[in-house]
């Protein structure tokens, strides 16, 4: 069963954000290797680019790690099925897939396209992953990072 209340954050990110709960960090916390591991061959076209744009990104941020895989590995599955809901929509250009009318002409129903719903959905996802990996300009606003040659992490004696 799940903790309540929001997921712990590593003691990094804490130390970025300036520890603002004061609370004692976790000195012993693991530090796994800052490393993009290899694109997993089941990823293809857009997801694929994805791994290496995003991922690169990522280790010039200071941000990927080796355990840090899988989720950029769902990040990138996210935002190909998105792109591909996406083209779905633009293909037929309509927010409604069918209607119907009544023996007076009026309409009986109407369905949503489910391509947009899968839109909506995907870019839901997407956003969680970017907000997790610190990728959107709000997640970033409370970091606060060294002279652009200190590797934060370093800084403070955890990595190197």
């Amino acid at each position: 069963m799940a903790k309540p209340g929001p997921a712990p954050q590593p003691t990094a990110l804490k130390r970025l954000h300036g520890n603002p709960g004061k609370r004692p960090l976790n000195e012993r916390e693991p530090q796994p290797a800052q490393k993009l591991p290899l694109c997993p061959r089941h990823l293809k076209g857009v997801a694929r680019a994805q791994w290496t744009k995003v991922g690169k990104m990522l280790l010039r941020l200071r941000v990927m790690t080796e355990a840090d895989a899988v989720a950029l590995e769902l990040y990138c599955e996210s935002y190909a099925s998105y792109r591909e809901a996406l083209i779905q929509v633009e293909k037929y250009q309509v927010a409604m897939v069918r209607r119907l009318r009544d023996k007076d002409g009026d309409f009986i129903e109407v369905r949503r396209n489910p391509f947009s719903t899968e839109v909506h959905r995907y870019k839901a996802e997407v956003m969680s992953f970017l907000r997790e990996f610190g990728m959107t300009p709000s997640s970033r606003s409370s970091l606060v990072v060294g002279e652009s040659d200190d590797n934060p992490l370093t800084k403070y004696g955890i990595v190197g």
